[in-house]
């Protein structure tokens, strides 16, 4: 009877704070232990990592695959595939998308456009054009965007920036932060 799915043995596991040797057993897609000591029971693959770094799956927090739009220069599944032979598990895709992601009805086309592609976990970035949506923000960021992605040059004026967001100049440019509200 096999009681892992894969085990990852005589690595060396990488964190944020240490580096330690262990060995990981993997059960129905999940990890299900981290440990120094050898676990009983059999396994349908074992990878030896003696020598080897084990990292935690990566984040790219910006990427471009600009589906659905001009696709010939990226798609979605060609990102998050060629993410997941990086070691990348988590993208974050950006708004500027055709339609763009720029209230809640569009999010939720780019999600379920989005969720047949994917092969690795994904988030979606807002776009805030000024007055052109200002009043849909909320409403994005209750959906649950990861941040917003700002293109004031496009109809809006300084007055019209939505009070969360603050404005900073750096050699002439406007440059955006936004605080949670």
């Amino acid at each position: 009877m096999t009681t892992w799915d894969m085990k990852i043995e005589n690595g060396t596991i990488v964190t944020d704070t240490e580096q330690y040797k262990a060995n990981i057993y993997i059960r129905e897609g999940k990890i299900s232990a981290v440990t120094h000591e050898q676990l009983t029971g059999d396994s349908l693959e074992t990878i030896d990592a003696t020598g080897h770094y084990v990292f935690p799956g990566f984040i790219d927090t910006h990427i471009h695959s600009r589906d659905p739009g001009p696709t010939y220069k990226e798609d979605f599944i060609h990102s998050t595939r060629a993410a997941a032979a990086g070691g990348i598990t988590t993208v974050f895709e950006m708004p500027n998308t055709s339609p763009p992601v720029n209230h809640a009805e569009n999010f939720d086309r780019q999600v379920e456009n989005l969720s047949k592609k994917a092969f690795v976990d994904f988030a979606l970035w807002g776009i805030c054009v000024g007055d052109l949506n200002n009043q849909h923000l909320p409403s994005l960021q209750q959906k649950g965007v990861i941040g917003f992605k700002f293109f004031l040059g496009v109809r809006s004026t300084r007055k019209n920036i939505p009070a969360h967001v603050q404005l900073q100049t750096w050699n002439g440019r406007r440059y955006s932060s936004i605080s949670r509200w």
